[in-house]
């Protein structure tokens, strides 16, 4: 990803505050109430600023005396300094802070599918699983953890049958780049399948052992 910031500046015409002596044009001439400014940005879009020069100059050379902040604002309260230069950073925040809102809403929608899923399971569901976890999976050993678990059967006392995907891998996102087509799943054979209660798929679900259910 690149990264892009910097600095910059900028000045705003706030107002006039009458007719003074210049001593460069030597001469009287209006002199206008202007904020000088300095921000940082990052990707141009987020920014805040770094400083504020308050100035009366010529209209004419630009030639003038700065003043302090609290004189200028009870002649000027409002200044015209660019919204997205003096809250930019905000702009930052809104859009963390929907990020994290939109994280939170998908965890929760995801948490909620999954237990419907577990509550209700059907034939060919697909289960992430952590394998490393559950007792004579096979993979028990080694880095090689993350598989899935297809209900194969559910069984006429109500316990549910998986059949276990015959290779496993190190990370989930390995498991969920295989989820996208299912079809290529290997599963091994029928008599090394597994048997579970709805008790327990419940218990691996909180467990964290259950990932996610695909269906």
């Amino acid at each position: 990803m690149l990264f892009i910031w910097g600095n910059g500046g900028g000045n705003t015409f706030e107002g006039t505050i009458g007719t003074c002596k210049c001593e460069v044009c030597d001469k009287e001439v209006p002199f206008d109430a202007t904020i000088h400014y300095r921000y940082f940005h990052f990707w141009y879009l987020f920014s805040f600023l770094t400083s504020r020069k308050y100035v009366y100059e010529c209209s004419n050379c630009h030639n003038g005396y700065t003043v302090e902040a609290s004189e200028f604002k009870k002649k000027f309260p409002k200044n015209h300094i660019p919204f997205i230069r003096k809250t930019g950073w905000l702009v930052c925040l809104i859009l963390i802070a929907s990020s994290v809102a939109l994280a939170f809403k998908s965890a929760g929608e995801h948490t909620n599918q999954l237990q419907t899923y577990l509550t209700t399971p059907a034939v060919n569901d697909l289960y992430v699983v952590d394998f490393r976890q559950i007792e004579n999976s096979g993979f028990t050993k080694g880095n090689n953890a993350f598989g899935v678990m297809k209900l194969e059967k559910i069984r006429e006392n109500g316990d549910y049958y998986f059949l276990i995907s015959s290779h496993a891998y190190t990370k989930k996102r390995g498991v969920e780049k295989l989820l996208k087509d299912p079809t290529s799943i290997k599963f091994a054979d029928k008599e090394d399948g597994m048997t579970f209660t709805k008790q327990q798929l419940q218990s691996l679900k909180d467990s964290k052992i259950i990932l996610n259910v695909v269906r």
